[in-house]
């Protein structure tokens, strides 16, 4: 079942509901604000300081950072950090119902909305929510150039205590430490949060386990199409210095992130296409 909602301040809401899970998904950055599995609670943390309002960007859920991840890599223009996607609204496309009993949302941004410089690409979301939630990002250059592609299913996971937690998959793993200077270190062990965490871990295609050890809850993220995984928590002062997030919401949220970034840099020549996909389940 599909119902279309619009909130106060006019942001423009559908929500999926069937017997096996339900989600709210906004239109502006085709965005997953919600979502849970039957007879369960919302494995996604939202802030109660969030925007929620058109061209500002929604803080939790499972932002859609595109067509780059990050601060765009010309610092002369000021173009938003994490790309367009996300603050866009884009087109329903499809609404269906599977054999499965789950429900599919097909949103797609057309490059024709969007700048010159990025008017080549086209882009195309598939939202499956059932008893686990699927998302793929598709993208296609129909321009004459190369594009260099980053980008992200930014997942904000709602936990207990972020500190009586931890992230199986990535041991053994070399990651990027921008919480020090984006020095290049070795996971010698599960992840744990003690303190500020912005990790951009490399050449893996592993799946992660989220394991909430506070709420005996875990949760299963498996991927395509991607060969590095974000891990973060903003701790204190970040917290602090956001204004749109709470000052003490830190403990309650870690993001494992689904990416193409730091050295996972997707070349997307003419005609070419790529799909970046994630599944979550709670286990």
């Amino acid at each position: 079942m599909f119902s279309d909602w619009q909130t106060a301040s006019a942001m423009q809401l559908i929500e999926v509901k069937n017997d096996l899970g339900c989600a709210m998904i906004s239109l502006m950055g085709a965005h997953v604000i919600s979502y849970k599995k039957a007879n369960s609670s919302d494995i996604l943390w939202m802030s109660d300081k969030s925007y929620m309002e058109y061209g500002k960007p929604i803080r939790g859920g499972i932002p859609v950072c595109w067509p780059w991840f990050g601060p765009f890599h010309d610092a002369e223009r000021k173009l938003p950090s994490h790309g367009l996607g996300r603050i866009s609204i884009w087109d329903v496309k499809e609404k269906s119902e599977c054999t499965d009993g789950s429900s599919k949302l097909v949103l797609s941004l057309p490059g024709s909305r969007l700048p010159d410089e990025f008017s080549a690409l086209d882009a195309e979301i598939e939202i499956i929510v059932g008893s686990t939630l699927k998302m793929s990002l598709k993208t296609t250059n129909n321009g004459e150039k190369d594009y260099n592609l980053t980008q992200a299913l930014h997942t904000y996971f709602s936990v207990e205590d972020c500190t009586k937690l931890h992230v199986e998959g990535l041991k053994n793993t070399a990651y990027i430490d921008k919480v020090d200077g984006g020095k290049e270190k070795m996971q010698n062990d599960d992840v744990r949060i003690g303190e500020e965490v912005d990790r951009i871990y490399m050449n893996t295609t592993a799946a992660c386990t989220l394991v909430d050890e506070a709420a005996n809850r875990k949760v299963e993220i498996s991927k395509k199409g991607s060969t590095s995984t974000v891990v973060w928590n903003p701790w204190v002062k970040k917290s602090i210095a956001m204004p749109d997030f709470g000052d003490e919401e830190y403990h309650t949220m870690i993001c494992v992130e689904t990416v193409n970034a730091g050295k996972d840099v997707i070349v997307l020549k003419k005609g070419d296409s790529h799909t970046l996909s994630m599944e979550l389940a709670e286990k």
